[in-house]
């Protein structure tokens, strides 16, 4: 969904964190109003909502609260704040954004830090060519001492790599090593990933020899695999042994595991490989040439050589079957098999099963998120539309599970076919909170439309439709939400469903600001039935009544219906409440009951 901030401009939220944001809102509004922070509370303010885990709510109060470039010292303060925001958040576009609308005329030491933060982002979005655009302002036009030198130079290397132009970073080494002699830990890794780029494995694994950390050691079993230095089994075994040293140390792991996996691949070694690819998936350093297209072909060769030692044959799709079903179904062969059948079964039925259980299979083995990277941008599915129905409805369950809701969304956009298990109906409502929540209300509009044009609307269903109806006022769209209230109303076989519609009209209304027809509804919704409209449900419906009539000019009509409330009720806070509104009525008008 999309809510407006302060600057009347959309944000994407997920409908669930409404109240949140409008929180956020209302604490930027009285922020407002506060004499202006000095600049050390300020930040301190924002580092502690950083803390707190609200950084985009800092970022409204830094945006606020910042100086014009009128007082430099003090902008530039802020400025460097907000980059640290951006940063944090991996918001590269943002930090870009930033850095080239820096005045020209600011000190040149604050550009030159700014240009560099620009050249970060750019590598960060692996657009090296981007990236030498600031750093070339930086090394021709900026100054800096020898060590900002040497850092931008760096940054230029990186920037080829990232470009995948080896023989310029390794002229740029070249020139660098000739420039600084070079001897420390980080620039060997550099010089070692530029000459395995450049198809010099043997001067890679010496440029890393000396270095007993774990990078080093990660860098110099690459080169001497590469270079056939070491065989295959040596370098598993040592792999493995670095594997456990690494500990909890996420991307170092998912490297090793992408050397395990180019290892165990020369070793003709699937069940590793499988296991080395499943754990490296998706790997974030182009030094390892990995996808899941690898993966695929890893499982359909793991699935042959089985097919082979147990003389099953292509086509034979109930023997693979039972070959599938011997297997623990978390196992790599039976992921194996259901990989195989998934893309080759005569029968859609079991192809569709073969997928299904592939992705329970990777759930179970606490590698769900590898469901996402098989079936994204591969060979086999090159979009979210090709892709088999049932695949797209785990999917966008475990989207959901995860608060990816416009993921979530696109997956299952288009589809008609309800998940197994599952009645059309509750399908095109889950469809349509989803159409919600991604900001897209005319098609949630739509196909609860379509839902109340095809369906008895019994009090479950109703009820069921009237959630969706409230996640539209949620995100303030209470005009298409009084389109489905309405409907309700009128098809309804509950007269408690067609009470309650009538009040949460009113309540779309009052939102509109229509007070008038909102405190109409709000009343017929409190005597429906012909009720004395004074139960509990009837008294909150008059309550609200008559604040919306005293927000339409109403005012004597308002207390009125306050005066009522208060001849039937006994409890002392209530009353307390209702004499205060009276009260609050005589300022806005006179006595009587019509205006």
């Amino acid at each position: 969904m999309f809510i407006r901030n302060l600057n009347g401009r959309h944000v994407h939220h997920d409908a669930r964190f409404f109240v949140l944001d409008r929180w956020r809102a209302v604490v930027a509004v009285l922020l407002c109003f506060i004499a202006p922070l000095t600049l050390a509370d300020s930040l301190d303010r924002i580092n502690a909502l950083v803390n707190g885990g609200a950084p985009n709510l800092a970022l409204q109060i830094l945006a606020q609260h910042q100086p014009g470039p009128s007082d430099p010292a003090v902008w530039m303060q802020w400025e460097r704040k907000r980059i640290e925001l951006y940063t944090a958040q991996s918001d590269w576009a943002a930090v870009v954004q930033r850095v080239d609308a820096v005045p020209a005329w600011l000190a040149p030491e604050f550009a030159a830090e700014m240009l560099e933060h620009g050249a970060i982002a750019r590598l960060a979005q692996r657009d090296g060519m981007g990236a030498r655009v600031y750093l070339r302002r930086l090394l021709w036009i900026q100054g800096g001492d020898n060590k900002d030198r040497r850092r931008w130079r760096e940054l230029v290397i990186r920037s080829y790599l990232a470009d995948d132009q080896a023989e310029d970073a390794s002229r740029a080494v070249r020139r660098f090593i000739n420039d600084f002699r070079p001897d420390d830990n980080a620039w060997s890794y550099l010089n070692a990933r530029v000459l395995l780029e450049s198809g010099d494995p043997v001067s890679a694994a010496n440029a890393v020899a000396a270095r007993g950390t774990h990078e080093g050691r990660l860098l110099h079993l690459v080169a001497r695999l590469r270079s056939s230095e070491f065989a295959p089994a040596r370098v598993i075994t040592q792999a493995r042994a670095l594997a456990k040293e690494a500990g909890s140390q996420q991307k170092l792991q998912r490297r090793i595991w992408a050397l395990l996996a180019e290892a165990a691949a020369q070793a003709e070694d699937l069940p590793l490989q499988i296991d080395a690819l499943e754990r490296a998936l998706p790997i974030d350093d182009k030094l390892f040439e990995m996808s899941a297209d690898t993966l695929w072909s890893a499982y359909l060769r793991n699935a042959e050589a089985i097919g082979n030692a147990k003389h099953l044959l292509i086509g034979d799709d109930h023997a693979w079957t039972l070959q599938a079903a011997r297997f623990t179904k978390t196992t790599q062969n039976a992921r194996s098999i259901y990989a195989l059948l998934g893309l080759r079964a005569n029968d859609p039925q079991l192809r569709d099963d073969a997928h299904r259980k592939l992705l329970e299979s990777l759930q179970q083995n606490d590698r769900g998120e590898l469901g996402f990277l098989l079936y994204g941008k591969t060979r086999q599915y090159p979009d979210y539309g090709s892709l088999p129905v049932s695949v797209r409805h785990v999917l966008s369950q475990q989207a959901l599970a995860a608060q990816k809701i416009e993921l979530a969304a696109r997956l299952v956009d288009g589809v008609e076919q309800p998940p197994l298990g599952q009645s059309a109906e509750v399908w095109t409502l889950n469809r349509s909170r989803l159409a919600v929540y991604t900001g897209d209300h005319a098609q949630a509009v739509a196909l609860l439309d379509q839902l109340l044009g095809t369906a008895t609307l019994d009090a479950e269903l109703a009820e069921k439709i009237l959630q969706v109806a409230f996640d539209l006022q949620a995100v303030q769209r209470d005009e298409e939400a009084l389109l489905i209230f309405q409907r309700v109303n009128k098809q309804a076989e509950s007269e408690k469903i067609k009470r309650e519609t009538l009040f949460w009209m009113a309540e779309s209304h009052a939102a509109l600001k229509r007070y008038a027809l909102a405190a109409e509804l709000y009343l017929r919704s409190a005597v429906y039935g012909d009720v004395d409209g004074y139960d509990l449900w009837g008294q909150t419906a008059r309550y609200n009544a008559a604040g919306a009539l005293a927000k339409a000019g109403l005012a004597g009509d308002a207390r009125a219906v306050y005066a009522a409330l208060l001849r039937v009720t006994d409890d002392p806070k209530r009353r307390a409440v209702i004499q205060r509104e009276i009260q609050q009525s005589w300022l806005l008008g006179p006595k009587t009951t019509t205006q």
